[in-house]
């Protein structure tokens, strides 16, 4: 188990193209992850809250996760009333240094 502080670092661009890179700090290491998703308004037509729908990729990491890979889906929902932002990712993360004799 590891618990940490996490930071991110996001631009939307004209179309609603949303790139970014979010990064967990634990005791134990770091992980960045890279984000793409398209922002859409949510509801419509005056929202204060937008809906993300995208993919993720772990692009590094460092210490106990300076192997990992993985990469999924991502849903996000920002509001701007409260100032929150709630995350759901879906995927798959493995440790790329698997031991060669798992072939045999």
């Amino acid at each position: 188990n590891d618990s940490g502080s996490a930071t991110a670092v996001f631009s939307v661009d004209s179309r609603g193209n949303l790139t970014g890179t979010h990064t967990l700090n634990g005791s134990h290491g770091t992980i960045v992850m890279a984000t793409r998703a398209k922002v859409r308004p949510f509801p419509p037509p005056a929202p204060p809250r937008v809906f993300m729908e995208g993919t993720w990729t772990i692009t590094g990491g460092t210490g106990a996760y300076a192997d990992l890979e993985g990469k999924g889906k991502i849903l996000a929902v920002a509001d701007f009333t409260d100032g929150r932002l709630t995350i759901i990712r879906d995927g798959a993360v493995e440790s790329g240094d698997r031991d060669e004799d798992d072939d045999d």
